[in-house]
C-alpha cells in the first residue's frame, strides 16, 4: 500500500509539474505592442488626399496615357515619331479631356449592377498625323474600375490640335467589339 501512494503522489507531483510548465510557457500569440493591421476607415482616402491626386476629386478626369506600346500589328517608329507621339501624350495628359460621347457609351458600367464603379481612364495615344495647321489625334480609351475586374471595350476619339486648342472631332467604340466585355 506504501508504494502505491507514493506512485499516486509522484504522478500527482509530475501533473503539477507539467500544468506548471504548460501555462508559463510563452504564447505564440501577438502581443499587442506587435505590429497591427491599419483600420479599415485608415485606409479609406480623405477628400485632401483625393485632391493631391491627378484630377483631384472626379474620378472622370483621373487619367493613365502612354504612347501605344510598340508589339504585334504596332509598326517601329522613327525617333521623330516617337517624339511626336511623345508630345501628343503630353498635351492629352494636360489637356484630359473627357467628352460626353465617351460618358455616354460607358454609362452602363455605373448605371449597371456590377461590383465595380468607373474610377478612372486609360488610353494610349493610337496614332498622331499631320493636319492643318497642327495634328490628328486618335486616342483608344478604356475605363478604370474599382475592382481587379478589366474592361475590354475600347473607345476611339479623334482629335485635331492646332494653334494650341485641342478640339473632340468624333468617338466611336471599336468595331471588333460588340457589346459589353468585362474579364476578372
Amino acid at each position: 500500500m506504501k508504494r502505491s501512494k507514493v506512485i499516486v503522489i509522484g504522478a500527482f507531483g509530475m501533473l503539477l509539474a507539467c500544468s506548471y510548465l504548460a501555462v508559463s510557457a510563452p504564447s505564440k500569440k501577438r502581443s499587442p505592442q506587435g505590429p497591427t493591421r491599419p483600420s479599415r476607415k485608415a485606409m479609406i482616402p480623405t477628400p485632401e488626399m483625393l485632391e493631391k491626386l491627378d484630377g483631384g476629386d472626379d474620378p472622370a478626369r483621373r487619367y493613365t496615357i502612354i504612347p501605344i506600346p510598340i508589339r504585334g500589328a504596332v509598326k517601329a517608329r522613327t525617333p521623330q515619331e516617337e517624339e511626336l507621339f511623345k508630345q501628343a501624350t503630353a498635351i492629352m495628359l494636360r489637356e484630359r479631356p473627357v467628352p460626353p460621347d465617351r460618358l455616354q457609351f460607358f454609362k452602363w458600367i455605373d448605371e449597371g449592377d456590377y461590383r465595380f464603379k468607373l474610377c478612372g481612364w486609360s488610353a494610349f495615344v493610337d496614332e498622331v498625323v499631320p493636319a492643318a495647321g497642327g495634328w490628328g489625334i486618335r486616342l483608344s480609351v478604356w475605363p478604370q474600375v474599382t475592382t481587379e475586374a478589366k474592361v475590354i471595350n475600347n473607345y476611339y476619339e479623334e482629335y485635331a490640335w492646332a494653334d494650341g486648342v485641342l478640339k473632340f472631332v468624333k468617338g466611336y467604340g471599336n468595331p471588333r467589339i460588340s457589346g459589353i466585355c468585362v474579364v476578372w
